[in-house]
């Protein structure tokens, strides 16, 4: 069966920007292990989504910051030593690009020390 590359139209610029942002959050709490970027097309009814997993295995984020994560300045103190350079904007953004394309982002994570866990932040639209 032959495989095809789907098109997508899109602002390419504003979904660089959401990878940019995932794939550097990744890399800068990631000190062992690797970062792996995943991309497929899901289905939900009969709409069809790019996806976009950014996969880490690094240390994670605790249960009990997981909620600051997408808030304005919502930074995570026990890996602050991490994200010297870090304003706390990232993800807020990135949610609003993705909201903007009537996607979604989410994230799991199993925070150290569950050896080689770390987090999966996904993006659809």
């Amino acid at each position: 069966m032959p495989r095809y590359s789907p098109i997508v139209f899109t602002d390419e610029q504003r979904v660089m920007q959401v990878l940019l942002n995932l794939q550097s959050n990744a890399l800068k709490f990631t000190q062992k292990g690797g970062v792996r970027i995943e991309v497929c097309i899901s289905e939900k009814g009969e709409r069809k989504y790019l996806q976009i997993d950014i996969i880490d295995s690094g240390v994670g984020i605790p249960y009990q910051d997981q909620d600051k994560l997408f808030k304005l300045f919502g930074f995570v103190k026990t890996t602050q030593s991490l994200n010297i350079n870090g304003i706390g904007l990232g993800l807020v953004i990135s949610r609003k690009i993705v909201k903007e394309f009537n996607g979604e982002i989410d994230f799991t994570s199993v925070p150290h020390p569950e050896p080689m866990h770390g987090s999966r932040f996904t993006f659809s639209f």
